[in-house]
């Protein structure tokens, strides 16, 4: 064998590694922060970057909703990131779920996995006794917070975000990751 014939051989097998390997590999990516709940008073499905202040206090002003409306229940709660250091990707699942989200890099790209799954709470047991009169109007704002959230901070720079969500069917099965939105780093933000 000469040496141009072994150094094609050389050159197709790393081409066939390199197909074989697809994307870039994903590694786990620790938060600077994650504050995460059950009452939001957004209560629709919703992911949002925040990269500014005045984004972040109408998304706040959005999630605490309006006093009487029901009374937020998460009262000591606060959040104020620092916008020239950090940004923040918020998840609003918009019922009562199990969230849970995992951060990671794939390549240049900060990707989340989503999984919301509902679970039943309601219902007496025989012989149980009703005890709604005697509670708080605010405990029952708790009862009735149904809209799960969480917000991740992440150090800039500002990447593309990436929100995956889990699709599968059958919990005994692995997840199935679905790619819902993209979030393309803006232009002057580069």
């Amino acid at each position: 064998m000469n040496i141009r014939t072994a150094l094609g051989l050389v050159a197709l097998g790393t081409l066939a590694t390199a197909s074989l390997a697809g994307e870039p590999k994903e590694t786990k990516l620790k938060p600077t922060l994650v504050l995460r709940g059950s009452h939001s008073a957004i209560r629709k499905e919703r992911f949002v970057v925040v990269t500014q202040e005045r984004e972040w206090k109408e998304l706040w002003a959005q999630h605490r909703g309006k006093e009487a409306d029901p009374p937020f229940t998460e009262r000591d709660q606060e959040l104020s990131p620092d916008f020239d250091i950090h940004f923040v990707v918020a998840v609003f699942v918009g019922c009562d779920a199990s969230l849970s989200v995992e951060t990671f890099m794939r390549g240049d790209e900060v990707l989340l996995h989503v999984s919301a799954r509902g679970y039943q709470t309601e219902g007496r047991l025989p012989g149980q006794v009703d005890g709604l009169s005697k509670r708080t109007a605010h405990q029952e704002a708790k009862d009735e917070a149904v809209a799960d959230y969480c917000f991740i901070v992440l150090p800039k720079p500002l990447k593309t975000v990436v929100v995956e969500t889990d699709v599968r069917r059958q919990l005994d099965l692995p997840p199935q990751w679905k790619e819902q939105v993209r979030f393309h780093v803006p232009q002057d933000k580069k």
